[in-house]
């Protein structure tokens, strides 16, 4: 049984690293150097915080395979915006 704050989670997490892209894409709009600084702490960032959102959604009920890929297709919308 799937808990509703998996999905929660989810949604939040997706909103997280739309602003977050945005915010990265706004510093490649000043100067390129601080917008690969940026992208760097950004990645650095989400590290920790994709690992806690896969634990949250396993302890949620998902199962560890399912977890891990939500998880990740989630994340490299920041990473990867395309």
């Amino acid at each position: 049984c799937q808990k509703p704050l998996a999905y929660l989670i989810l949604a939040g997490d997706g909103l997280h690293n739309l602003l977050g892209g945005l915010a990265v894409a706004g510093t490649f709009l000043v100067d390129i150097r601080l917008g690969i600084a940026t992208w760097l702490a950004a990645a650095a960032h989400e590290v920790p915080q994709e690992l806690g959102d896969f634990g949250a959604l396993v302890y949620s009920g998902w199962s560890k395979k399912n977890g891990r890929w939500k998880s990740f297709s989630i994340m490299r919308k920041n990473i990867w915006p395309l």
